[in-house]
């Protein structure tokens, strides 16, 4: 979270001609309820069956498309499995958790904490979140740093790495 999926993944798209996809947006669009709404009413443990269950729908399209991921999405081995079942050219957006936190958290334009229910429990939960998290993100194809970066600058990095996977 934060590390700019959703925009990095647009300008990808953008850049190689395909559909952009971000996995929030579908699952919220196929359960008419928003994620936050998801984990409030029914808890983590149902919406990470939904965003499974919607990752492996994604992933049966053939059409070249890029995908945003949720941040936890890599943390269920089922999610990993398509991933890895499918070859997924992927992407570790790095940024230091400062960072991260500060984007999330200071950023007017950001959704609120209804609708990104990790910034709900706070900083220490946040950051305790991201470690738990990092090795699966450490095992995508490539790591792309963005500190320091404009957009174009990613894009580009990502568009370098994609040439040499």
């Amino acid at each position: 979270m934060g590390a700019g999926k959703t925009t990095v993944g647009r300008e990808l798209a953008l850049r190689l001609g395909c559909s952009f996809i971000d996995l929030d947006t579908e699952i919220e669009a196929k359960s008419g309820r928003s994620i936050g709404d998801i984990f409030a009413t029914d808890g983590e443990d149902a919406f990470r069956t939904l965003e499974r269950n919607t990752l492996e729908e994604i992933l049966r399209t053939s059409d070249p498309f890029v995908l945003s991921l949720g941040g936890g999405t890599l943390q269920t081995s089922a999610s990993r499995d398509l991933i890895e079942a499918r070859k997924v050219h992927s992407f570790y957006l790095e940024a230091p958790i400062e960072e991260l936190w500060r984007r999330c958290s200071l950023s007017p334009t950001r959704e609120t904490t209804r609708e990104r229910p990790l910034l709900a429990m706070g900083e220490t939960a946040f950051r305790d979140r991201f470690s738990q998290r990092e090795r699966n993100y450490r095992n995508a194809r490539a790591t792309i740093g963005t500190m320091g970066k404009s957009l174009d600058q990613v894009v580009t990095d990502c568009i370098a790495a994609l040439r040499v996977i």
